[in-house]
Protein backbone atom coordinates (compact mmCIF):
# COMPACT_ATOMS: atom_id res chain seq x y z
CA UNK A 1 0.00 0.00 0.00
CA UNK A 2 2.87 2.46 0.29
CA UNK A 3 3.90 2.29 -3.16
CA UNK A 4 0.16 3.04 -4.19
CA UNK A 5 0.27 5.69 -1.99
CA UNK A 6 3.77 7.01 -3.40
CA UNK A 7 2.63 6.57 -6.75
CA UNK A 8 -1.02 7.85 -6.75
CA UNK A 9 1.08 11.07 -5.14
CA UNK A 10 3.31 11.80 -8.15
CA UNK A 11 0.83 10.84 -10.44
CA UNK A 12 -1.72 13.39 -9.40
CA UNK A 13 1.75 16.00 -8.97
CA UNK A 14 2.21 15.20 -12.71
CA UNK A 15 -1.67 15.46 -13.49
CA UNK A 16 -1.23 18.96 -11.75
CA UNK A 17 2.21 20.03 -13.38
CA UNK A 18 0.55 19.04 -16.77
CA UNK A 19 -2.26 21.12 -16.20
CA UNK A 20 -0.56 24.24 -14.99
CA UNK A 21 1.50 24.15 -18.67
CA UNK A 22 -1.99 23.57 -20.82
CA UNK A 23 -3.43 26.33 -18.60
CA UNK A 24 -0.08 28.93 -18.90
CA UNK A 25 0.23 28.10 -22.63
CA UNK A 26 -3.87 28.47 -23.41
CA UNK A 27 -3.05 31.81 -20.98
CA UNK A 28 -0.02 32.80 -23.31
CA UNK A 29 -2.05 32.35 -26.53
CA UNK A 30 -5.19 34.27 -25.37
CA UNK A 31 -3.27 37.47 -24.47
CA UNK A 32 -0.87 37.17 -28.06
CA UNK A 33 -3.89 36.67 -30.14
CA UNK A 34 -6.25 39.97 -27.87
CA UNK A 35 -3.26 41.74 -28.63
CA UNK A 36 -3.03 41.03 -32.51
CA UNK A 37 -6.95 41.33 -32.85
CA UNK A 38 -8.22 44.16 -30.55
CA UNK A 39 -4.97 46.04 -29.65
CA UNK A 40 -3.67 46.59 -25.91
CA UNK A 41 -7.53 48.20 -24.20
CA UNK A 42 -8.62 44.20 -24.86
CA UNK A 43 -5.39 43.36 -22.82
CA UNK A 44 -5.73 45.79 -19.88
CA UNK A 45 -7.47 42.89 -18.10
CA UNK A 46 -4.75 40.90 -17.99
CA UNK A 47 -2.36 43.69 -16.36
CA UNK A 48 -2.32 44.22 -12.96
CA UNK A 49 -3.10 48.59 -12.34
CA UNK A 50 0.52 48.48 -10.77
CA UNK A 51 2.38 46.37 -13.75
CA UNK A 52 5.65 46.51 -14.79
CA UNK A 53 7.04 45.74 -18.69
CA UNK A 54 10.50 46.33 -19.80
CA UNK A 55 9.98 46.33 -23.87
CA UNK A 56 12.30 45.04 -26.49
CA UNK A 57 13.69 48.51 -27.09
CA UNK A 58 14.78 47.89 -23.35
CA UNK A 59 12.87 50.81 -21.92
CA UNK A 60 10.89 50.33 -18.61
CA UNK A 61 7.23 51.48 -18.32
CA UNK A 62 5.84 51.95 -14.89
CA UNK A 63 1.88 50.99 -14.56
CA UNK A 64 -1.00 50.12 -16.76
CA UNK A 65 -2.06 53.42 -17.41
CA UNK A 66 1.61 54.26 -19.08
CA UNK A 67 2.13 50.77 -20.92
CA UNK A 68 -1.75 51.39 -22.92
CA UNK A 69 0.25 54.85 -23.51
CA UNK A 70 3.05 53.03 -25.36
CA UNK A 71 1.22 50.23 -26.81
CA UNK A 72 -1.10 53.21 -28.14
CA UNK A 73 1.78 54.84 -29.75
CA UNK A 74 3.04 51.17 -31.32
CA UNK A 75 -0.59 50.59 -32.52
CA UNK A 76 -0.47 54.31 -34.26
CA UNK A 77 2.35 53.12 -36.29
CA UNK A 78 0.68 49.82 -37.75
CA UNK A 79 -0.14 49.20 -41.20
CA UNK A 80 -1.81 45.92 -40.07
CA UNK A 81 -2.28 43.71 -37.20
CA UNK A 82 0.77 42.32 -35.82
CA UNK A 83 1.58 38.48 -36.46
CA UNK A 84 3.00 36.32 -33.92
CA UNK A 85 4.35 32.70 -33.31
CA UNK A 86 4.68 31.82 -29.37
CA UNK A 87 6.51 28.75 -27.22
CA UNK A 88 6.30 28.32 -23.32
CA UNK A 89 9.36 27.28 -22.98
CA UNK A 90 9.54 27.01 -19.01
CA UNK A 91 6.76 28.00 -15.83
CA UNK A 92 7.40 27.47 -11.79
CA UNK A 93 5.10 28.20 -9.18
CA UNK A 94 6.58 30.44 -6.96
CA UNK A 95 3.39 30.05 -4.92
CA UNK A 96 0.15 29.09 -5.70
CA UNK A 97 -0.86 32.36 -6.71
CA UNK A 98 2.40 33.62 -8.05
CA UNK A 99 4.08 31.99 -11.15
CA UNK A 100 6.96 33.05 -13.02
CA UNK A 101 6.70 31.83 -16.99
CA UNK A 102 9.04 32.09 -20.25
CA UNK A 103 8.39 31.51 -23.57
CA UNK A 104 10.39 32.33 -27.37
CA UNK A 105 8.52 34.94 -29.89
CA UNK A 106 8.60 35.41 -33.23
CA UNK A 107 6.91 38.41 -33.84
CA UNK A 108 5.81 40.21 -37.41
CA UNK A 109 5.02 44.17 -37.08
CA UNK A 110 4.00 45.90 -40.41
CA UNK A 111 4.52 49.58 -39.81
CA UNK A 112 5.52 52.53 -41.51
CA UNK A 113 5.09 50.07 -45.03
CA UNK A 114 7.86 47.94 -43.87
CA UNK A 115 8.16 44.52 -42.31
CA UNK A 116 9.85 43.60 -39.33
CA UNK A 117 10.43 40.85 -37.66
CA UNK A 118 11.87 39.48 -34.63
CA UNK A 119 12.77 36.40 -32.42
CA UNK A 120 12.30 37.13 -28.51
CA UNK A 121 12.92 35.78 -25.36
CA UNK A 122 9.77 36.90 -22.76
CA UNK A 123 9.04 36.60 -19.32
CA UNK A 124 6.37 37.54 -16.81
CA UNK A 125 5.96 37.23 -13.20
CA UNK A 126 2.18 36.54 -12.76
CA UNK A 127 -0.40 37.07 -9.96
CA UNK A 128 -3.90 35.15 -9.70
CA UNK A 129 -6.28 37.07 -8.19
CA UNK A 130 -10.43 35.68 -8.63
CA UNK A 131 -9.07 32.66 -10.28
CA UNK A 132 -7.46 34.91 -12.99
CA UNK A 133 -3.47 35.43 -14.02
CA UNK A 134 -2.66 39.05 -14.16
CA UNK A 135 0.93 39.86 -15.23
CA UNK A 136 2.36 42.34 -12.37
CA UNK A 137 5.95 41.99 -14.64
CA UNK A 138 6.90 41.32 -18.59
CA UNK A 139 9.92 42.17 -20.24
CA UNK A 140 10.94 41.51 -23.76
CA UNK A 141 14.49 39.98 -24.78
CA UNK A 142 15.36 40.13 -28.35
CA UNK A 143 17.55 37.21 -29.53
CA UNK A 144 21.24 38.49 -30.84
CA UNK A 145 23.58 36.72 -32.28
CA UNK A 146 26.32 37.40 -29.57
CA UNK A 147 29.98 38.87 -32.08
CA UNK A 148 32.22 36.04 -33.22
CA UNK A 149 35.88 38.70 -33.65
CA UNK A 150 37.27 35.51 -35.02
CA UNK A 151 34.67 35.23 -38.21
CA UNK A 152 35.73 38.89 -38.25
CA UNK A 153 39.48 38.01 -38.36
CA UNK A 154 38.81 35.48 -40.95
CA UNK A 155 36.75 37.69 -43.25
CA UNK A 156 39.04 40.46 -43.42
CA UNK A 157 41.76 37.86 -44.04
CA UNK A 158 40.18 36.43 -46.95
CA UNK A 159 39.39 40.27 -48.15
CA UNK A 160 43.16 40.84 -47.53
CA UNK A 161 43.90 37.76 -49.52
CA UNK A 162 41.44 38.41 -52.53
CA UNK A 163 42.98 41.99 -52.88
CA UNK A 164 46.57 40.66 -52.88
CA UNK A 165 45.57 38.21 -55.73
CA UNK A 166 43.88 40.64 -57.84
Amino acid sequence: TILFIIASFFASNAAAQNDNQASFESYLKKIYTVFSTDGFQAMKPYYTENAIEIGPDGGLINGQKAIGEYYGQLEGMMDAKPQFTIQLTCWRLIKPDVALITWDSHDKFFLFGQTMESDNTGAALLRKEKGQWLIEYDHMTPKVPFPDPKADELAIKALGNEAYAA
